[in-house]
C-alpha cells in the first residue's frame, strides 16, 4: 500500500504501517475489535474529545487485509443479540398559532430516553421515511409553548457531511485531499420536519436560526471540534423558502443518485465571518476550514472567533455585522431564548443549595427571598455584565423581562443590583463556595463533564490573581506590600482551582485566599502562594478523594515541597519548568537527550513546531521535615518541551515536567 496516505485527518506513514503489521501478528488471539482498539491506544488514533477511532481503524484493518498487508484472525462467532430497543410512539401535536403566542420556541437534543420516539416519528411523517442514524450525528426536537405547557412541534438531524459534492467543493474550493481532511468541519442537516398538524407561520426558519445558533456547542461537546459549515439538500418538488428565510444560501444542484436535488448552505455570517452571501462568502469558508485544521486552503489564512466566549476587548476591529435593528434584536432575543432553558434545568438544584444560607436581613424589611437575590446576582456573571448599572440597564428590559417571566413565572419583580450587592456583602463567601463545589459535584456524579475528561483524568489548573489594591489598609486580612520608601499598598491575593478542558471550558470552582505569616513584614507573592496552594490542594482531594485529577500550574511551582505534596495527595502534575528551576534535572534531561532523541514536528506554511521530551527521570527530594521523618519525596519526571519557529526565528519555547509520559 501506498504511503504516506490520509484518512481524515490522520496521517500514515511506513512507521504506522509496520506497527499495525506487529501488532496484527503479535496478537493474533485477540479478537478484531480487540486489535483495533489496540491499535488506536498505540498509534494513538483518537478524535477530538479522546475516543477511540476504532471503528474507523477496524475498516482500515479491513481495506489492509484485502491489499494483502496483514491477516486478520478469522470472525468470531457471535453470541445471542441482547433486548431489542423498545419500540417508540409516534408524537402527535395539533396547534395552530401566532409565533409570537407559542414563544419561546426551543431547540433541544433528544435524550437517549426519547430516542425511539424521536425515530418512530421521523420515520412516519417525513418524506424521505427514517431508518437508523450512522456515523456522528445530533438529533433534536423542537418545543413550542402550548396551552398547557411545552409541546413538542417539530424535530430535526444533523449529521456527517457527504463525502464529494461537485457544487460545494467548487464552491469551497478545496482539493481532493484536502476534502478528506477537513470535511468533518461541515455538519449537514438530514432531516427537518414540522408536525403536520402543527400550523404556525414562520416557525421552520425561527427553529431553522435557533438549530443554528447552538449547534457549534452541541457538537463540540459531544465530538470535541466546532462545525464551521452547515449544508443540507432540498429536493426540486421543494421551494425550501424556509431556508432561504433562516439566511441560508443556494450554491448549486447535486449530480448522481439525487440528481437536481438543491444544495443549500448556511450563511456562515453566523459563524462570525462578517460577510454576506456571495463570492466572498465561498473565500471565508475556506479560510476558516483551513485554520480550523491548522493547514492552508486556497492559499488563504483565517482565524475563527465566535465573539459570545471571549472579551469584548478582544474581539475582531471592524464594523457590525449586523443590517439593521431588527435583526440585532432578533438575534439578542434568540441568544436568550437559548440560554434561559438551561439555567431553567440547572437553576431548581442551585436554589434549593441557596434556600439552605441564612439570611442576615431583618424579617420586617425583607422584600425579594434571598434565594431571587442570590439568583441576579448569578445572573450577572452568566450574561458577563461587567457592571451593576449595566446589569440593571440590561435585565429590566421589556424584552427580557417578557421572555424570562415565561421560564420563571415565580418571579414577580426584578431586584435593584445595588440590593443584590449589599446582600453579597453580608453573606459568609464560604458558603457561596459550598453551593459552587456542591453543584461541581452533582454534575461530575451525573456524567455530564465527562467530555472535559483528558486521558481519563480532569485537568485542575491552579493559578493566583489579585483581587483587590488599595492605597491604605481596608481590612485586616488585606496583605500589604511596600513601593519605595514610604508607599504602602494593601491588596487581596487569592488562588483558584479552575476544572478546564482543551475545548476552552473553565469552570472555577474553589478558592484560597493568600495570608501573610506573622513574622512576616510584608506581602511576598512566592511565599504566601506557595502556600496557599498547599491548602489548596489539601482541600481539593479532601474534597473529591477518588477522583482522578492532573494538576496544571505555571513556572511558579515546580519544587520539590509542591511535587511531594502531590505525590502525598495522589495527584498527577504538569508544571511549567523554567530552566533556572531543578538544575539536576536539567542536566539529566540535557544528557538523556542525546541519547534518546524523542522528538515530534508539525509544519504549516513556513513555520514549524518542535515537540521533544524525555521520561522517566529520577528526582528525589529531600528536606528536614522529610529527614526527621525519615523518608524521602521523589520519583519519576517527565519533561517537554514545545518550541514554534519560522523561516529565521525562534520563538519563546514553553518547558514543562510532570507525572503523566510525555508524547502522548
Amino acid at each position: 500500500m501506498d504511503v504516506p496516505f490520509w484518512i481524515g485527518d490522520r496521517e500514515f506513514r511506513e512507521a504506522d504501517l509496520e506497527l499495525i503489521r506487529n501488532t496484527v501478528q503479535r496478537f493474533s488471539r485477540l479478537s478484531r475489535e480487540e486489535i483495533a482498539a489496540t491499535l488506536c491506544e498505540n498509534l494513538p488514533w483518537k478524535s477530538p474529545n479522546g475516543r477511540l477511532k476504532v471503528e474507523a481503524c477496524h475498516k482500515l484493518l479491513l481495506k489492509l487485509e484485502q491489499k494483502g498487508v496483514i491477516t486478520l484472525p478469522p470472525l468470531r462467532a457471535q453470541g445471542p443479540r441482547g433486548c431489542r430497543e423498545r419500540r417508540g410512539g409516534v408524537v402527535q401535536t395539533q396547534l395552530q398559532a401566532c409565533l409570537r403566542d407559542v414563544l419561546p420556541v426551543i431547540v433541544e437534543p433528544v435524550r437517549p430516553e426519547e430516542r425511539a420516539d424521536w425515530n418512530a416519528t421521523m420515520a412516519t411523517y417525513h418524506p424521505l421515511g427514517y431508518l437508523r442514524g450512522i456515523g456522528a450525528r445530533i438529533q433534536y426536537w423542537i418545543r413550542a409553548q402550548g396551552p398547557n405547557g411545552p409541546v413538542i412541534v417539530g424535530a430535526m438531524l444533523f449529521g456527517a457531511a457527504a463525502k464529494a459534492l461537485a457544487a460545494r467543493d467548487q464552491w469551497i474550493g478545496w482539493t481532493a485531499e484536502q476534502r478528506r481532511r477537513y470535511r468533518p468541519r461541515i455538519v449537514n442537516n438530514n432531516r427537518f420536519l414540522i408536525l403536520p398538524g402543527v400550523q404556525i407561520p414562520h416557525l421552520a426558519s425561527h427553529a431553522l436560526a435557533l438549530a443554528a445558533r447552538r449547534i457549534r456547542a452541541d457538537w463540540k461537546a459531544r465530538y470535541g471540534f466546532e462545525p464551521v459549515l452547515l449544508e443540507t439538500f432540498i429536493e426540486p418538488q421543494y421551494p425550501g423558502t424556509c431556508y432561504r428565510a433562516a439566511n441560508w444560501i443556494e450554491i448549486g444542484k447535486t449530480a448522481g443518485r439525487k440528481t437536481g436535488s438543491i444544495l443549500r448552505v448556511w450563511n456562515v455570517r453566523e459563524i462570525d465571518l462578517g460577510l454576506s452571501a456571495g463570492a466572498g462568502l465561498a473565500e471565508a469558508v475556506g479560510r476558516t476550514l483551513s485554520t480550523a485544521c491548522g493547514r492552508r486552503v486556497g492559499g488563504i489564512e483565517m482565524t475563527l472567533r465566535n465573539p459570545e466566549s471571549i472579551h469584548p476587548w478582544t474581539l475582531p476591529n471592524r464594523k457590525s455585522s449586523y443590517r439593521n435593528s431588527e435583526e440585532e434584536r432578533a438575534d439578542r432575543q434568540t441568544a436568550v431564548e437559548a440560554q434561559l432553558p438551561v439555567w431553567r434545568a440547572l437553576l431548581p438544584g442551585l436554589m434549593e443549595k441557596f434556600s439552605r444560607i441564612a439570611d442576615p436581613r431583618r424579617p420586617g424589611s425583607i422584600r425579594h427571598k434571598l434565594t431571587v437575590l442570590l439568583t441576579f446576582g448569578l445572573f450577572m456573571f452568566i450574561f458577563q455584565y461587567a457592571s451593576r448599572r449595566r446589569a440593571n440597564r440590561e435585565l429590566t428590559r421589556p424584552t427580557f423581562w417578557e421572555h424570562f417571566r415565561e421560564i420563571f413565572p415565580e418571579v414577580e419583580t426584578i431586584p435593584h443590583m445595588d440590593t443584590v450587592q449589599r446582600i453579597l456583602e453580608r453573606i459568609n463567601p464560604g458558603e457561596l463556595e459550598e453551593v459552587m463545589t456542591a453543584t461541581v459535584k452533582r454534575l461530575l456524579r451525573s456524567g455530564r463533564l465527562k467530555a472535559l475528561l483528558v486521558e481519563k483524568q480532569y485537568v485542575i489548573a491552579i493559578d493566583g490573581t489579585q483581587k483587590a489594591s488599595r492605597g491604605q489598609p481596608w481590612a485586616s486580612e488585606a496583605l500589604h506590600r511596600r513601593h519605595g520608601e514610604n508607599e504602602v499598598s494593601s491588596m487581596a491575593y487569592a488562588l483558584e482551582a479552575s476544572l478546564v478542558s482543551p475545548q476552552g471550558v473553565v469552570l472555577p470552582f474553589l478558592t484560597e485566599f493568600c495570608e501573610n505569616a506573622a513574622e512576616q513584614q510584608e506581602f511576598e507573592k512566592q511565599d504566601s502562594e506557595l502556600k496557599a496552594c498547599k491548602r489548596l490542594l489539601t482541600r481539593l482531594r479532601k474534597m473529591f478523594p477518588k477522583l482522578r485529577i492532573l494538576v496544571v500550574a505555571d513556572g511558579l511551582y515546580p519544587n520539590g515541597p509542591m511535587m511531594a505534596l502531590c505525590r502525598d495527595l495522589h495527584l498527577d502534575f504538569m508544571f511549567v519548568l523554567p530552566q533556572s528551576c531543578l538544575p539536576s534535572v536539567w542536566e539529566e534531561v540535557k544528557g538523556l537527550r542525546k541519547i534518546e532523541p524523542n522528538e515530534r514536528r508539525h509544519r504549516w506554511g513556513n513555520r514549524e513546531q518542535i515537540f521533544w521530551w524525555i521520561n522517566q527521570i529520577d528526582y528525589d527530594f529531600r528536606e528536614a521535615f522529610w529527614a526527621h521523618r525519615g523518608e524521602a519525596a521523589g520519583g519519576a519526571l517527565g519533561v517537554g518541551v514545545r518550541a514554534a519557529a519560522d523561516g529565521t526565528k525562534c520563538g519563546e519555547p514553553l518547558q514543562s515536567c510532570g507525572t503523566p509520559p510525555m508524547g502522548h
